[in-house]
């Protein structure tokens, strides 16, 4: 069993800020979290952080805190009725880079666990105790202290910290192949230690997301999931990297296509398909638990449904989109495309009018219903074919991919909207603020809520009539 913290943009500095940046005195704060779960992990994901202020402490000095009871109450009621988790921080002034645990933590965690077990059975207790350039962390289970495998801010750059008590382990899995050499030129070991360890999902490998795989596995990442229900057809082989004719002519399906050609440039690449639409609930099983999501989607529908995943489960989202028009006249009256990112803690696509609600709550219909829409004159344009070239997918992939090795390596300042234009041709770049009361990430929205609550839109969507059952031969 894998255990990750996660933290939103923002609130690690913070925290830190408040563990070490007073004194020489120890310094306390809590964390609530709420718990993601999937196959072989488990994520607390951090929603609130709460310091502990020097009223709150009935004692405090280099080696010792000591909080005051009705903090202690109204901390814990807090817990029991939003039934988040709590992680109990408190700082090492004097360690730096083997923080760990004393015998009296230890001691007193113990205590703790036992009462937290018996009162509030239905939340999670883990602790962490922060040096100036080290962390421990574990999380009690059945009365047991278990390691923390890594603590992740998603602040730029992103950086797994691994708790002292999982260094060996990092170390041994961090190693980058020899026909990386180049890469890790550009990026330094480090760096591309950090991009291979990132499990990559790819929403859509259609035109844009065929590319992106392609450029995935060049890059050296290690594990990748693939979500897309359709199947290839003739129309796609002018842009489907990796398609052959005699893919079109069995129908196959377009994540199997996209793994066969990951494989073919890594073969011990972990690839993991799904032939799903981005809704239904075995897709969004598997996406919660990956690092980064990838969306190559052409409707609002699954731009909802990811945005709403990358929030409520701490897992930053890329969403890519390209796109041309023709002119009545001929040749192009416009061309283009987007990457836009969406890093839990500061804005999301909601924040910016990135999805249209209208359009998503339409394409979210049953094919019967939509034909009913349709001829009420409610929806216009439907299932009409749209232009597409490989040149501009791959202009567009190309940024997402850049922007995500920028994310995990820092090479420059971090873009968090990219706007193409191919007929000027012109790159601009914008941010957005978050906004406080956005239905999606503000204050009352589902900020790394993980399982607590539904996924707005998941189960929605309904599977094509195509959609094969997937075997596990793959084709090289």
């Amino acid at each position: 069993m894998r255990r990750e913290i996660l933290l939103p943009g923002g609130a690690w500095p913070a925290l830190r800020a408040h563990l070490l940046g007073q004194g020489e005195r120890e310094q306390l704060a809590f964390l609530l979290a709420a718990v993601a779960k999937g196959r072989g992990w488990l994520r607390l994901l951090v929603r609130h952080v709460l310091p502990v202020a020097p009223d709150d402490l009935a004692r405090q000095s280099s080696t010792c805190l000591e909080v005051r009871p009705e903090f202690s109450q109204a901390l814990l009621r807090r817990c029991y009725e939003t039934g988040l988790s709590l992680i109990e921080v408190h700082s090492h002034p004097f360690a730096r880079r083997h923080a760990a645990f004393s015998a009296i933590d230890l001691a007193n965690e113990a205590d703790k666990a036992r009462y937290i077990a018996q009162k509030i059975p239905h939340i999670r207790h883990a602790a962490m105790v922060v040096g100036h350039q080290s962390l421990d962390a574990h999380l009690w289970e059945d009365q047991e202290a278990v390691p923390i495998d890594l603590v992740r801010p998603l602040d730029p750059p992103v950086t797994n910290l691994i708790p002292t008590s999982a260094l060996d382990t990092a170390k041994r899995e961090s190693m980058p192949a020899p026909w990386l050499d180049r890469q890790v030129r550009a990026f330094g070991q480090e760096g591309q230690a950090r991009l291979q360890a990132v499990r990559v999902g790819v929403v859509g490998c259609g035109g844009t997301g065929s590319a992106v795989v392609q450029m995935l596995a060049h890059l050296g990442v290690r594990r990748l999931v693939l979500v897309d229900p359709d199947i290839v057809e003739v129309t796609n082989l002018n842009r489907l990297v990796g398609a052959r004719p005699r893919d079109a002519r069995d129908g196959r399906p377009k994540v199997k296509v996209a793994r066969r050609l990951a494989r073919q440039i890594n073969p011990g690449l972990k690839v993991q398909v799904l032939a799903l639409p981005a809704g239904d609930p075995r897709a969004v099983a598997v996406l919660k638990g990956t690092d980064l999501i990838l969306g190559c989607v052409d409707n609002h529908a699954c731009r909802l449904i990811l945005n709403q995943l990358a929030i409520q489960y701490l897992v930053p989202y890329l969403d890519l989109g390209a796109g041309l028009e023709a002119a009545p006249e001929g040749g192009l009256s416009a061309a283009g495309g987007q990457v836009r990112l969406v890093c839990p803690g500061r804005a999301c696509l909601a924040c910016t009018d990135g999805i249209d609600r209208t359009e998503a709550a339409q394409e979210m219909l049953s094919p019967l219903a939509r034909q009913r829409q349709a001829a009420r004159g409610y929806i216009h344009g439907i299932d009409i074919p749209t232009p597409a070239v490989l040149f501009l997918n791959n202009a567009i992939a190309s940024l997402a991919v850049a922007e995500f090795v920028n994310m995990w390596t820092g090479y420059r300042t971090a873009g968090e909207h990219l706007y193409f234009d191919l007929l000027r041709p012109q790159l601009t770049s914008a941010r957005a603020d978050r906004w406080p009361s956005c239905i999606a990430c503000g204050t009352e929205g589902t900020l790394a809520l993980g399982d607590q609550v539904p996924l707005p839109g998941v189960g929605v969507e309904r599977l094509p009539d195509h959609v094969p059952v997937l075997n596990h031969r793959d084709e090289v």
